[in-house]
């Protein structure tokens, strides 16, 4: 499927940053200046960069967050934005008693004001931040309250520029999405050594719960993630490693509870999961190919949007698409990317 057939509109896209998230209004957020470092013969440092928000069809950008503003001993993860708020985790990797284990910020677009909406001091399983409606949710860990039970996941919420206080929103609960009235997680069930896990939904309006898919981990050649929502509709895989008898991914979409399509991908690890009103994206994580996908739910049609071996990557916010492809210049090759609006 090439370029000029996802929209009369699709364009490659020059930017001075590093794409990391897609919002709805067609915006992108970008990493300014993120550089890796030698430090020694095997070794190197990350060190991050500036946080703006640019428009592709207009050039106007925003600064969030100046390169100065953040140690650079942190990294920059699950990055989030609307027309309002900005969020983003920065964490450690490794013992660094100087710095927090990873701290949660929030930004507010109009007054520029950035705010600290949780902090621990060590990494205590922190994933899987979503920004929906003025609220931010994400997941941390906390002692499990039976004596000898290994620590349990929490998803916890905050009402963004409000004096409310955080609110456990789940317990037992890993990788919430939230998107419109839902808020969809991983039912954990006594975290990690459940065989089985099941997927949720809780309405943001009445606070009922309902299950949507109960399933297999098949540990320890199994593991659930890749949840990403939209709307009514859910997306998450199934992944099973090459220990299994039946290596590869099983990708589920629901609207509602019902399943409305399932995806078999043989001894394939797919990743960078995303969903529109009409589409599902998301990449073949091997090396070779490693090549963009695009399920039309609509039709059923499952569209190659081109190859880009170890740099594929999509995503979709709304009905504004970005994919990436690969110059081809190897040893080094530069990532690509494509923006445009589906049909």
């Amino acid at each position: 499927m090439t370029a000029e057939r996802v929209s009369s509109d699709a364009r490659q896209l020059e930017t001075y940053g590093s794409p990391r998230t897609l919002g709805e209004s067609g915006e992108v957020l970008v990493e300014i200046g993120a550089h890796s470092h030698k430090i020694g013969q095997d070794a190197s440092s990350w060190h991050p960069g500036a946080l703006a928000v640019i428009d592709p069809r207009t050039g106007k950008s925003q600064l969030i967050r100046a390169a100065e503003d953040v140690d650079r001993d942190m990294h920059t993860s699950d990055p989030a934005f609307d027309d309002e708020h900005v969020v983003w985790i920065d964490f450690t990797e490794g013992y660094k008693p100087r710095l927090p284990g990873w701290t949660l910020y929030a930004a507010n677009r109009k007054t520029g004001h950035v705010t600290t909406v949780a902090r621990a001091d060590r990494d205590d399983g922190i994933a899987s931040l979503t920004l929906n409606n003025g609220w931010v949710y994400w997941t941390r860990q906390r002692a499990n309250p039976v004596t000898g039970k290994p620590p349990i996941n929490v998803v916890y919420g905050k009402k963004l520029d409000s004096p409310e206080r955080t609110a456990i929103i789940a317990d037992d609960a890993a990788w919430p999405v939230a998107a419109g009235d839902w808020l969809y997680y991983l039912g954990d069930g006594e975290h990690p050594n459940n065989p089985e896990y099941a997927i949720y939904r809780k309405s943001l309006t009445t606070g009922a719960t309902t299950l949507i898919h109960r399933g297999s981990r098949d540990r320890p050649h199994g593991q659930v993630g890749g949840l990403v929502a939209y709307g009514d509709m859910v997306v998450w895989v199934e992944g099973r490693d090459a220990g299994h008898d039946n290596p590869g991914d099983t990708v589920y979409v629901y609207a509602g509870d019902r399943k409305i399509a399932q995806i078999e991908a043989p001894e394939e690890n797919l990743g960078s999961f995303s969903i529109g009103p009409t589409a599902v994206g998301f990449r073949d994580g091997s090396y070779a190919p490693a090549s963009n996908y695009l399920l039309d739910l609509r039709t059923g049609c499952l569209h190659n949007l081109g190859d880009a071996p170890g740099l594929a990557e999509v995503m979709l916010a709304g009905r504004t698409i970005m994919w990436a492809t690969s110059d081809g210049k190897e040893p080094h090759a530069r990532q690509l990317w494509h923006y445009g609006t589906l049909r």
